[in-house]
């Protein structure tokens, strides 16, 4: 038995355990930013969205209340429009929009109130005349077109509806 070496292996030495911990440590330091600056951009994104999905969800079904208002005499091409503002608007049939404070709420016919958006910062109603200038709010039956305006977060949509009843369309 001269002279032969079994080889061991050989372990980390603590001199290169600590530089393996340096190494991951800088990494981590320079990750670090990066990925909570990349969570940051994805939450601020996904609020945007859902303020968008809302505050469009709201606006269409505004849209559809309106489009589908009913007429103030069967038969006439008046709208049935009992109540006018720049912030609400109440139809012969019992339904209604309107903002209070920061919430849009929805009455559908026949049915209760239920908020519609939250969190709104401007909902305007502006009430036209055939030639789509003249201001009817004052004699809402004479209104053909409702300008729509909302605001919600960073989010501001428009849209003009033509009332069916007053196209003759009921």
């Amino acid at each position: 038995m001269t002279g032969a070496r079994t080889s061991q292996p050989r372990a980390f030495t603590l001199i290169e355990m600590m530089g393996v911990i340096v190494i991951f440590a800088t990494l981590a330091a320079v990750i670090s930013p990066v990925a909570l600056q990349a969570a940051g951009a994805h939450r601020r994104a996904a609020t945007q969205r859902d303020a968008s999905e809302r505050a469009g969800h709201a606006l269409e079904r505004i849209v559809r209340l309106l489009r589908e208002c009913p007429p103030a005499v069967e038969g006439e091409p008046a709208p049935g429009i009992t109540a006018a503002a720049s912030d609400s608007i109440t139809l012969i049939d019992g339904s209604k929009a309107e903002l209070i404070g920061t919430t849009l709420w929805l009455t559908p016919a026949g049915e209760a109130a239920a908020p519609l958006c939250a969190d709104v910062d401007a909902f305007e109603l502006r009430y036209r005349a055939a030639d789509g200038v003249a201001d009817t709010i004052a004699d809402p039956e004479s209104t053909q077109r409702i300008e729509v305006r909302l605001t919600a977060g960073a989010f501001e949509l428009r849209t003009i509806v033509f009332l069916r009843v007053a196209e003759g369309l009921e």
